[in-house]
């Protein structure tokens, strides 16, 4: 009864998000001008990647509309290395940190700096294309939106950040369901606002531990609008599960913190609770599932070993294993094909082309192993009062 009862509300919730992406997704988009743009880059001992994120935002957008600032969070001198060569050939500006300052810290002191009345952030480990930074701009012409975002695609190779990707899309999903009113978090890899709206709200809060999600939650309140943009953007992903970790631990403390100090937010947006409450439901109610079908074959073991030692054939005593728990038996195996069916519209929004059908299998890891895992740590998140470094 309890199992049908979260069943039915999550296919409520998860039908109506789906239909209010796709609205979304299929709304066509075009860049009506060219406005100026300041792009600031924090790094962090990110020397391997932060060619490529710079090459990536000039071949993204006119260079003669970008103002690009690094900041150099007091990296090795590695870092620093390829910044001077890079400058020689970009001349974007650079500010040196003498002491580590943090993300936070880096991009409000940089953006004193800038002269664009639209900023746009993107981490040093992430690689920008044309239809994404299309797509934020354009949203941005709308006069109630401040802020928009794009979701990440795993640039790193692997099991786990294949699992990530698909988590990604499911946050993507949800968020993008908000538009029509106002989602409740950005991708601080890659995020774009205006700069009245960053004013308005005073920039990003240093004491948050998810300041992406603090961020869109204060514009949200100041009565800006937030949207997820349908496109992505490639970025590197914890491949160690120690990185992996310690990043699922900040954003579920992160995230507790954010509906403590948002919460009166929450109340009328009760849609992201609502439904990661009963998705989680869901896979706390199939976990327990899960341990009482292991007890459940082992007693169907037993009773098929009963009618053989008795004297029955293996075929008989098949006959009289379906006779007797047939109904249960079909029950819970059909438990096992329906969960991850839910699992399939996080893997299709990543997929670029039909190529990549085998994705699909990935349904199946993800659910039975990797969210229930996901769960477990946002729960110890929500205990943790630990710092995090804001730059994983």
């Amino acid at each position: 009864m309890w199992n049908t009862i979260v069943f039915g509300i999550f296919i409520l919730f998860f039908t109506s998000i789906i239909i209010l992406t796709l609205i979304d997704y299929n709304k066509k988009r075009c860049l009506k001008g060219s406005p100026f743009i300041s792009v600031i880059v924090p790094t962090y001992h990110d020397s391997d990647t932060l060619a490529s994120t710079i090459e990536s935002i000039y071949l993204s957008y006119n260079r003669e509309k970008i103002e690009l600032i690094v900041v150099d969070d007091n990296s090795d001198n590695k870092t620093e290395q390829i910044l001077n060569s890079l400058r020689q050939v970009y001349k974007f500006r650079i500010i040196h940190n003498r002491v580590n300052l943090g993300k936070v810290k880096s991009i409000n002191n940089a953006f004193g700096y800038t002269k664009g009345e639209i900023i746009l952030v993107v981490d040093s480990d992430t690689q920008l294309n044309k239809k994404a930074v299309t797509d934020m701009l354009s949203r941005l012409e709308s006069d109630s939106v401040g802020a928009t975002s794009c979701r990440y695609k795993p640039i790193n190779r692997g099991f786990l950040a294949r699992m990530q990707e698909i988590e990604y899309g499911m946050i993507s999903l949800l968020q993008t369901a908000y538009n029509t009113k106002s989602t409740i978090s950005l991708w601080g890899g890659c995020m774009a606002f205006k700069r009245e709206a960053f004013e308005n709200v005073q920039m990003l809060s240093e004491n948050a531990l998810i300041e992406d999600m603090d961020l869109a939650l204060k514009l949200g309140k100041s009565g800006w609008r937030v949207e997820e943009a349908s496109s992505f953007v490639f970025s590197a992903v914890p491949v160690h599960l120690k990185d992996w970790f310690k990043q699922k631990i900040r954003w579920g403390a992160g995230g507790m913190q954010n509906v403590i100090k948002h919460f009166p937010f929450f109340i009328f947006h009760p849609i992201f609770l609502l439904f990661t409450t009963t998705y989680t439901l869901l896979t706390i109610s199939f976990a327990i599932a899960m341990t009482n079908n292991i007890l459940f074959f082992e007693n169907m073991l037993k009773l098929f070993h009963y009618f053989r030692q008795i004297g029955f054939s293996i075929l008989t005593s098949f006959g009289l294993m379906k006779l007797t728990e047939g109904l249960t038996l079909f029950k819970e195996v059909m438990l096992y094909f329906l969960y991850p069916l839910f699992s399939i519209p996080y893997v299709i929004i990543n997929m670029s082309h039909r190529k990549e059908w085998y994705k699909l299998f990935l349904v199946i890891p993800f659910s039975l192993a990797y969210f229930p895992v996901r769960s477990e740590e946002r729960r110890v998140g929500k205990e943790c009062r630990s710092r995090w470094s804001p730059y994983h």
